[in-house]
């Protein structure tokens, strides 16, 4: 616990910190939540977030007995009035700090009835959800969520996936929250690292971080865990020196934070043509900066780009990578991540 109190303090950070909704159980999760804070601290906790994905308790396995029989978290009838009853119960015994949810795993439940379930809520401080574009389970070669190149490029990955989104954001907003899309990445349901570990996880990463914002999503987690399909980096100690990888992705949200300095606002801009995407960001001190992809795997395109009024200069940064199916070979200003350092840094 103490690393985790000492990375949110270095980082300036603030936590939303799971907390087990799916064992039933007010005595183990106040416990749980008791005992996280305790060793992070009060003021590095954003919001206790109970429950992950509830609404597919009744259908995946939570654990299987010693004979093999698999036992779901919740019989097959749980449904979100079910959901709502756990969550007032629960959520009545754990420390008085704002709660974060529902996050739901599909929008089905939230389609349903999201509004009815946070007028339920009043400690609600934080209204969550889950995003994958791509899903490699249940899906067929060919399906438009099958997990290959195309489908990630594609505009349903990015701006489909937004705008499926932006009712829930005037939903929670008309509740006084924030919605936070806090476990996003390229394919759930498994690995796909031909898809997620390629140079179009970058491209489709920074342009759905835009369409996102655009949407009025108030803010995002991108999802790793080692070893993971999509993990963004592998840091690992061999012979007493660190060694790390740093996946293509990882460049996209680089530049997106690049693109997007705190405070600033997107600028209104005519749509560009085809697969080229085309934002722009103005930040406080009024500097404007221009966000150029190209995602047309057959071409590349030439583009102008002109500041009315202006005879400002400049400057130019490409992330770029041999091919849009490349995973290494990225680099962005023409710098990248080296493999090893003494410091971890």
């Amino acid at each position: 616990m103490k690393s985790r109190a000492s990375l949110a303090s270095r980082l300036n950070a603030r936590l939303v910190l799971g907390i087990n909704l799916e064992a039933a159980s007010g005595a183990l999760a106040a416990t749980e939540a008791g005992a996280l804070i305790d060793g992070i601290g009060t003021r590095r906790v954003r919001a206790l977030e109970l429950g992950n994905e509830p609404d597919l308790y009744g259908r995946f396995t939570w654990y299987r007995t010693t004979d093999g029989r698999p036992v779901t978290g919740r019989p097959a009838s749980y449904d979100l009035s079910s959901l709502t009853r756990d969550f007032t119960t629960v959520g009545s015994g754990l420390p008085r700090i704002p709660l974060a949810g529902p996050a739901f795993g599909s929008l089905a439940w939230a389609g349903g009835g999201l509004a009815g379930f946070l007028a339920t809520q009043p400690r609600l401080g934080l209204v969550t959800l889950h995003r994958y574009p791509l899903q490699s389970c249940f899906t067929r070669a060919g399906s438009s969520r099958y997990p290959t190149i195309d489908p990630l490029l594609a505009a349903p990955a990015s701006a489909g996936l937004a705008h499926s989104l932006a009712p829930f954001a005037l939903i929670a907003h008309g509740h006084g929250a924030p919605l936070v899309i806090d476990e996003l990445s390229s394919v759930s349901c498994g690995a796909a690292p031909a898809t997620s570990n390629s140079f179009a996880s970058a491209l489709w990463a920074l342009d759905a971080l835009f369409e996102l914002a655009r949407s009025g999503i108030d803010g995002v987690n991108v999802h790793t865990f080692p070893g993971a399909g999509y993990e963004l980096f592998r840091i690992s100690s061999v012979g007493g020196r660190w060694r790390a990888s740093v996946a293509p992705e990882y460049y996209g949200l680089l530049m997106f934070a690049q693109a997007t300095p705190r405070g600033s606002r997107l600028l209104a801009l005519p749509p560009a043509h085809g697969q080229l995407k085309l934002w722009a960001t103005r930040a406080p001190d009024g500097r404007v900066r221009v966000i150029l992809i190209n995602k047309d795997q057959g071409h590349a395109h030439v583009a102008v780009v002109r500041r009315p009024g202006s005879s400002a200069v400049a400057t130019l940064e490409r992330l770029q990578a041999p091919s849009v199916t490349a995973s290494t070979g990225v680099t962005i200003g023409g710098q990248s991540f080296g493999t090893t350092t003494d410091t971890g840094t």
